[in-house]
């Protein structure tokens, strides 16, 4: 998986709590938990829509408002439960499936039932464009770029400053290799919200793929100073640095996604590789028995080791780990290559000795 992609699904929530503030209408007797609502006072609106529901057990949109707070401060199960009942109470709740559909995606990663609420809300709330721009981030982590294309055109019709329309559209097309049109969507996407780091950084992976790495270097940059707690953002400009070989650059940056992201054993395979490459062999050993630790049947640690023991000469080890990594994924092309150089010096030692 790309860096860029990793950094998609975070607009889902953000972008529902803005629609969904925007969406409120004061109406008696829940104008209270409104304004808590809009004041970001997570705690007061829970209390305000709990007397709400105390007086009127059938109020569907306390619930919804309830939800709403709840997954703010983190209580995901309870705001769940929430818009279950607004949902049982209002069949044809749109915003509730919205944000429940949001919800699913974002921070269970259900992508199944995330497109499942969210055509609901489509359904019952067809003129709500983030319904759209939502369900598109779920079509792109499914690998369906086309239906998050044509979800992302309908979010844009009906409200054309969607900045998370564009963004997602441009992920789409950065997936379909088509890296022009996916650095236009990002350029709109920084146009209508220049602090959107996200933006930056998917357009510097653009910038990146089309080997413009200065480009590239810059933007990721430009995100890490909006949002240095974005791992992300680290993780996109390590891997352009990586794409131009410049593997001391890498390390720094991984060392600050394996901080953000502790027990990321993609990130710890990562940083192995910069390792290796810099001939820090036994950091790279480190980096991938801690990986294979957390995640005993990933195969790219195994291929590191296998890269690492061979450049030691320590060929049977090698040979050993890049066959293990070949049997856990047989499309590890690299570890054929390594087994063959590692078959290829034989008992002399003699071969290739850097990593490519």
């Amino acid at each position: 998986m790309s860096p860029a992609f990793r950094g998609c699904l975070v607009l889902i929530l953000s972008l529902f709590a803005l629609v969904f503030t925007r969406s409120l209408h004061a109406e008696e007797p829940i104008d209270a938990a409104e304004k808590a609502l809009k004041a970001e006072n997570w705690d007061a609106a829970i209390e305000c829509c709990n007397a709400i529901l105390k007086a009127n057990p059938k109020n569907a949109k306390a619930y919804h408002f309830r939800a709403f707070a709840f997954c703010q401060k983190g209580s995901i199960e309870k705001a769940l439960s929430d818009w279950d009942e607004a949902i049982r109470l209002d069949p044809k709740y749109g915003r509730a499936f919205g944000a429940r559909g949001a919800t699913y995606a974002l921070l269970k990663k259900d992508y199944d039932k995330g497109i499942a609420d969210l055509s609901k809300a489509i359904e019952f709330d067809p003129k709500t464009a983030n319904h759209y721009s939502n369900r598109a981030a779920c079509f792109v982590a499914k690998n369906h770029f086309d239906k998050a294309i044509e979800d992302c055109n309908q979010a844009i019709r009906l409200d054309n400053h969607d900045v998370w329309a564009f963004n997602n559209r441009g992920k789409a097309y950065l997936e379909k290799e088509e890296y022009a049109k996916a650095i236009d969507d990002y350029n709109q996407a920084i146009s209508l919200n220049p602090k959107l780091a996200t933006a930056y950084y998917n357009r510097g992976i653009a910038y990146g793929k089309k080997n413009d790495f200065q480009r590239a270097i810059s933007d990721c940059t430009e995100a890490i100073r909006l949002a240095p707690d974005d791992p992300y953002a680290y993780w996109s400009r390590a891997w352009v640095y990586n794409s131009r070989l410049d593997f001391r650059k890498t390390l720094p940056d991984l060392n600050e996604v394996i901080r953000l992201l502790p027990g990321n054993p993609t990130a710890l395979y990562e940083r192995a590789l910069s390792h290796a490459y810099n001939d820090e062999w036994d950091e790279a050993l480190a980096d991938c028995d801690e990986a294979l630790r957390l995640e005993p049947k990933m195969a790219e640690p195994h291929f590191v080791r296998g890269c690492v023991y061979i450049q030691k000469v320590e060929l049977d080890r090698g040979i050993e780990e890049c066959t293990q990594a070949i049997k856990l994924n047989p499309k590890c092309f690299n570890a054929y290559l390594y087994r063959g150089l590692g078959f290829k010096k034989g008992p002399s030692g003699q071969g290739p000795s850097r990593l490519r």
